[in-house]
């Protein structure tokens, strides 16, 4: 990646497909390329929309230069093709491949999206949506911009794309409006350099939503909802945010799951909670589950009487998780920091162990403000294991917790 990268004449990046030994020799595989377009002409024939609007996204993508028609003296040659289905999603700006790496992303389609016409052979020039390595080359490409700033942009806008984005996702919090107003400014500008278009912004400041054009902006910040002074939720990495008090919240849509060892796992999984605000409540949701896998229960199994109770119960405090509300910022604005500290504590039972890690901040005037950074439980191995090796499996975690926030 790092040779293979480079700044097109039109101003976007390219790069390589990023195989792990050199490029592969792949087999000509057009027949099964015939076969799952026959498949998808099928679903195509039995959905009207879907079909239109497939072939309103394939015209789209072909005309803006993203895919395009293999010439006839290069479609003879042997190469590999990819089977495409449609999957609806907002669009993206994405990374060219370099021309030597195209022809391992070919694929079939009918000229002008006529399904009664002979498929003609296409290949794509961007890297794909969905392909396992694309988050990987979107990651590197907009690290690769973000250095390529160094000397025209503030270091703090440059590790702001650097450091602080999820594949496309780009969260940050900084002191002042004014230094908000001055990062959205800079990042915008540092990703235009590479084509690139930094938008849907949100904030919690309305000053700071006020400098950014609408069009770039959240779709929900457009709604009524912040004047109204209702509460107004964003998601953000997963997160319930609530944007007008500033909190984390989390809003569990129960669904109608089987009473069984498959829609058990399914519910306790839906509760998504990264920094582990409810990892007390999980935990008990994942000792059910693993007494149901303790008495071999297959997945589609019904629910022992002696756990039913326990789990209708933990479905009944689950509504109440709507009422648990999390400040975002760890220290009120007034606090004038004269040093921080990071305190963890472990402990560990038969039926599980975790650990829960604090910031404690002590102000310049001697006031003292602790808040909670993270926590994280886990039921204690199937395996029968003394309470101290519990205990030095929950120090482990909080050790290892340690190492990564200080990081």
């Amino acid at each position: 990646m790092e040779s293979g990268i480079r700044l097109k004449d039109d101003g976007h990046y390219e790069m390589p497909l990023p195989f792990k030994k050199g490029r592969p020799n792949l087999p000509d595989n057009k027949v099964c390329g015939i076969h799952r377009l026959r498949c998808l002409e099928k679903k195509l024939k039995g959905n009207e929309q879907y079909c239109r609007d497939y072939k309103t996204f394939m015209d789209e993508t072909i005309a803006c230069g993203d895919a395009e028609l293999v010439p006839e003296e290069d479609s003879k040659t042997p190469a590999w093709y990819i089977p495409h289905h449609g999957v609806y999603h907002p669009p993206k700006s994405l990374f060219h491949v370099k021309p030597e790496d195209q022809d391992y992303l070919r694929f079939l389609w009918w000229k002008d999206g006529d399904l009664k016409a002979q498929p003609s052979i296409y290949r794509m020039k961007v890297h794909l949506f969905g392909a396992a390595s694309s988050p990987g080359c979107a990651n590197y490409g907009l690290k690769h911009l973000a250095a390529q700033g160094q000397g025209r942009f503030r270091e703090e806008t440059i590790r702001f794309i650097q450091k602080n984005f999820y594949v496309d996702d780009g969260l940050a919090s900084v002191e002042s409006e004014n230094q908000a107003i001055q990062l959205v400014k800079e990042a915008r500008e540092l990703c235009r350099t590479g084509k690139l278009r930094l938008h849907k912004f949100i904030s919690n400041s309305k000053e700071v939503l006020a400098t950014i054009p609408e069009e770039e902006c959240a779709k929900a910040v457009k709604d009524l909802t912040m004047m109204l002074g209702e509460p107004h939720m964003e998601r953000a990495l997963g997160v319930q945010w609530c944007v007008t008090s500033d909190e984390l919240q989390f809003r569990v849509v129960v669904k109608e799951n089987p009473l069984t060892r498959r829609g058990v796992l399914s519910t306790v999984a839906s509760v998504y909670d990264p920094l582990g605000f409810v990892a007390p409540f999980i935990l008990v949701g994942k000792q059910i589950l693993q007494q149901m896998c303790r008495d071999k229960l297959s997945w589609d199994d019904p629910l022992p009487d002696d756990l039913r109770p326990l789990w209708e119960s933990w479905l009944q405090d689950l509504k109440n998780l709507a009422g648990v509300r999390i400040q975002r910022y760890y220290l009120p604005s007034s606090f004038k920091v004269q040093h921080y500290e990071l305190h963890h504590f472990s402990d560990a039972s038969v039926s599980g162990y975790g650990e829960c890690s604090y910031l404690r901040a002590v102000s310049t005037s001697g006031e003292v403000h602790c808040s909670l950074v993270m926590g994280k439980s886990r039921v204690a191995p199937t395996k029968v294991t003394t309470i101290p090796r519990l205990e030095l499996s929950a120090a482990v975690v909080a050790v290892r917790t340690s190492d990564m926030l200080k990081k």
